[in-house]
């Protein structure tokens, strides 16, 4: 899916992982900071979680 987070146009995965909802979030490289700390700003009241690849890789993913 294409569309917009922070004002930044990117292309959207949802990628579930062992049952758990999971989205892979691509940006052109000069917006990643500014995407990253938008959807981190957004999602903490929501309890919205980074998942780097070592954790993602013991859900068999």
């Amino acid at each position: 899916m294409q569309g917009e987070l922070s004002r930044v146009r990117a292309i959207i995965v949802r990628l579930d992982l062992a049952r758990l909802p999971a989205f892979r979030v691509m940006v052109a490289r000069e917006y990643g900071e500014c995407v990253w700390n938008g959807l981190g700003e957004a999602g903490h009241d929501l309890g919205l979680t980074p998942v780097g690849a070592a954790a993602r890789a013991t859900l068999g993913a």
